[in-house]
């Protein structure tokens, strides 16, 4: 059985708009609530999550841990 994650971000801000004070990935809020599931299935399909932070430069090891 082949499972297919995706997920799209669309940023449409403009200069003087304000930026929404938390973003986190499907990689990090899979971590944070450990789902350690699908954190792997998301690495498979997109290795270079593993780079994503949150706005407080939290990696998906830190926000798993809940550091």
């Amino acid at each position: 059985m082949q499972t297919h994650v995706t997920y799209s971000v669309h940023h449409d801000y403009s200069v003087g708009d304000k930026v929404p004070r938390r973003f986190e990935t499907p990689i990090l809020i899979a971590a944070k609530n450990g789902i350690t599931e699908m954190v792997e299935k998301i690495l498979d399909v997109y290795p270079v999550s593993i780079l994503d932070a949150d706005m407080e430069r939290k990696n998906i090891v830190l926000v798993g841990s809940g550091a």
